[in-house]
Order: structure tokens, then sequence, then C-alpha cells
């Protein structure tokens, strides 16, 4: 049941961060394909932590910084990285699945850590 309202939370979360960046960085307009693909960068994240979280806000937080790195990929690295070295990234596998993917090990390790101090009674569930 954790894994799932964390989820749930993490993608909420990362929908917000995506829309509010795709206003910041194309001004009035709206620019779908950022949302589209990086409102998915909050059940990327929650790969890795999705049942070790054990506050909604832990989740919430995780999902928000993974759909703003992943709506500032598409914006700014993408278009980058297509300039530079003339890599087009089709997919969004490094925007949607590389970054957030590493922000996931990185929580995962830092919840981890914690222990019983994270947990508390649950630790043994």
């Amino acid at each position: 049941m954790r894994a799932s309202i964390n989820t749930y939370l993490s993608l909420s979360a990362s929908v917000i961060a995506s829309i509010i960046v795709a206003r910041i960085t194309k001004g009035k307009k709206l620019e779908m394909e950022i949302i589209l693909n990086a409102s998915l960068a909050g059940g990327v994240v929650m790969g890795a932590n999705a049942d070790i979280i054990a506050k909604p806000y832990g989740a919430m937080l995780a999902g928000f910084i993974a759909g703003t790195v992943s709506s500032l990929g598409y914006a700014y690295i993408g278009p980058f990285l297509s300039r530079k070295i003339n890599l087009h990234d089709t997919c969004g596998v490094h925007s949607l699945h590389g970054m957030p993917g590493v922000i996931g090990a990185l929580v995962s390790a830092i919840v981890a850590s914690r222990g019983v101090e994270n947990f508390g009674s649950n630790y043994d569930k």
C-alpha cells in the first residue's frame, strides 16, 4: 500500500513541477512535450524507493525534484546535446529515465541509511 501511495504522490508532484518549469522556461506558452514527458519522472524516481519512503512529503519532494530536473533536461540539456554533439534523444531516455533514475538511486541511498530513525516501528514490515 505504501508503494502505491508514494508513487501516486510522486507522480502528482512531478506533474506540478513540470508545469511550473514549462511555464517559466517558455513564458506564457506551455510546452506540452516537456509536460507530457517530464510528468512521468515521478514514477521513475519511485522505482527504487517506493516502499522505503515512510513519509508522504518525502515522496512528493522526490517527485517534485525529479519533475524539475527532467523538465530542465528537456528544455535545455536536450537541445544543447543536439547542437554540440549531434545527439538526438528522440525517446527522452536521458531526460525521462536517466536523470530521474540517478536521483532515485541517491534518494534510496539516503533513506536506507536512515534506518530505524526513518521507519520507527515499521522497520521490520
